[in-house]
């Protein structure tokens, strides 16, 4: 696991743990019905997932962002070597990394891999960039890839634990 993940992991499963104890947080599935149902009290989301159903699906989420250790997702770009034009993927990637591309991304609430002003109707959908001060950017999917593993896998623990 990552040593940037770590200690909030650790921070996360007490908090959890304390949560559980407490009868804040439950065995109920977070999925949209006990969400609209107020059964799932607290859920995890990533922040484009969380803004994405309370706008869209107008579910009662809040946002809450970890002020230390906050890991971000890569951002991944592909191209197919079999193609009907070579240059279709230059194009693509082209238009991916103009400003007008990068406008589409905040549309479903990820954020813009190039820092770019977004519209104010627009970035007043996002939290303040203070809200993101130890943003920790993963530079191998594959470290990633494993590190989730084991969020997950402890997440399993500490669900053993409460229920």
């Amino acid at each position: 696991m990552s040593w940037h993940v770590v200690p909030q992991f650790l921070r996360a499963k007490t908090l959890s743990v304390n949560l559980m104890d407490n009868g804040v947080l439950n065995d109920v599935s977070p999925d949209s019905y006990h969400i609209q149902d107020s059964e799932a009290t607290i859920t995890f989301f990533w922040d484009f997932d969380c803004l994405t159903k309370a706008e869209v699906f107008r579910m009662p989420l809040q946002l809450e962002i970890q002020s230390d250790g906050i890991v971000a997702s890569l951002y991944t770009q592909f191209a197919t070597t079999d193609a009907l034009s070579p240059n279709a993927h230059k194009l693509l990637l082209e238009m991916d990394f103009s400003d007008e591309g990068q406008l589409v991304y905040p549309q479903g609430f990820t954020h813009p891999i190039r820092n770019i002003e977004l519209p104010p109707d627009l970035a007043a959908k996002f939290p303040p960039a203070e809200a993101y001060p130890n943003v920790y950017f993963p530079k191998e999917f594959s470290k990633l890839t494993k590190t989730a593993a084991n969020i997950a896998d402890g997440w399993e623990n500490i669900a053993r634990y409460a229920f």
